[in-house]
């Protein structure tokens, strides 16, 4: 059985295998091997301090979250509605997604430098949509707003709310 008073290097690093023998090889070169059997120390739990304010916090980051969605919503809105025409690798795109055949994107596909998956997609958006330069910025307007749709999916996925990445992305349709 382990002894509890002895911190083990395990615990000190526990990724384990080669990268702990490692370091407990560079300790030992450098003669620091009484640090890996030092005497634990009780270091209070972070998550109990957090327990107390949770209610408050969450419902603040909840809050926040929510606004700067909203924000970036309205930042997208206000981008497709002032965008100007269609830059030149946009109308590239639909130049290429307007091609008679899906076989002729293909066979044109070398010279883009995006997935292949995407003018397909501009071929079938304008085809239900249309092919005008509104169509077309709405479509990067639904691209986008589906971007903070899986920032919030991915954040809920791990029980919070994206505030970084939301205030990140908040400033995203302003800078191209």
């Amino acid at each position: 059985m382990r002894d509890r008073s002895t911190c083990s290097f395990g615990t000190l690093y526990p990724l384990g295998g080669p990268f702990s023998l490692l370091i407990a090889a560079a300790y030992t070169f450098v003669g620091m091997d009484s640090v890996l059997h030092a005497p634990a120390r009780i270091v209070p739990s972070p998550l109990r301090e957090r327990a107390s304010t949770e209610a408050v916090t969450s419902r603040w980051e909840w809050i926040s979250a929510i606004g700067l969605t909203v924000i970036v919503a309205a930042l997208h809105a206000v981008r497709m509605l002032h965008a100007g025409g269609l830059w030149r690798d946009e109308a590239g795109a639909a130049r290429l997604a307007m091609m008679p055949t899906v076989r002729e994107i293909f066979g044109l596909f070398q010279h883009e430098a995006f997935p292949l998956l995407f003018p397909v997609t501009v071929r079938t958006w304008m085809s239900m949509i249309g092919g005008g330069d509104a169509a077309l910025r709405g479509f990067g307007l639904l691209v986008g707003l589906a971007m903070v749709g899986v920032l919030w999916w991915n954040a809920r996925a791990w029980r919070t709310v994206p505030l970084l990445s939301l205030s990140l992305f908040s400033d995203f349709p302003f800078r191209f």
